[in-house]
């Protein structure tokens, strides 16, 4: 029985995860995928190959998460023109984003070490970043369309949104941050706060 791509990538991953880039060997990832290492270099080529298409799967997953978080809200509207209420958007889209990084926070953290020492890693995982940006930029471009928000920089404003959710799971996964333990009553704060302002 053949082993399919995303079951060597899975096991790339959490080999990589669990020994550092430089300590994944081809063989432990090999025998993490339960194939011998000729398979792995036949489908793969190299070791920076298979960490490119790690990246590379991660970008997507991300990419389907946050497209899923949007359809699933129908944020640019019904039929008939009805957006959502924005804080109720932001709130599920957040919810989503923090989940989707709650189960890959270590790889994130590995791969942001790795991409200081290699351009190449660098670039891909940058896109992951830049891909959500442009997703969120979007919907406040929409939002400020509708009226639903005053006009800001909405590459900022996306930025900022992000930031946050990055900045949250990273505190939480470094830290053990217990001092908001639920995401929802966080989410709504910061939403609150990121709508509104604190004045």
């Amino acid at each position: 029985m053949a082993v399919k791509d995303e079951e060597i990538l899975k096991a790339a991953m959490k080999t990589i995860v669990r020994e550092g880039y430089d300590g994944a060997t081809t063989k432990l990832i090999a025998d993490e995928a339960g194939i011998n290492e000729v398979t792995l270099f036949r489908k793969f080529h190299s070791k920076e190959n298979i960490l490119q298409a790690v990246i590379t799967q991660q970008r997507d997953n991300a990419l389907q998460a946050l497209t899923s978080a949007f359809l699933s809200r129908g944020v640019h509207g019904d039929d008939k023109g009805n957006a959502p209420r924005i804080a109720t958007t932001l709130t599920e889209l957040g919810d989503r984003l923090i989940e989707f990084m709650k189960t890959r926070m270590d790889l994130m953290i590995l791969l942001m070490s790795e991409g200081r020492r290699k351009p190449s890693v660098a670039k891909v995982i940058s896109s992951i970043p830049q891909d959500m940006i442009v997703q969120l930029r979007k919907l406040f471009e929409e939002q400020m369309r509708l009226k639903k928000i005053r006009d800001v920089d909405p590459q900022l404003a996306a930025v900022t949104f992000l930031g946050f959710l990055f900045y949250y799971s990273l505190m939480k996964e470094l830290f053990n941050d217990k001092v908001i333990e639920e995401n929802k009553g966080i989410l709504d704060g910061f939403v609150d706060i990121f709508l509104n302002g604190v004045r």
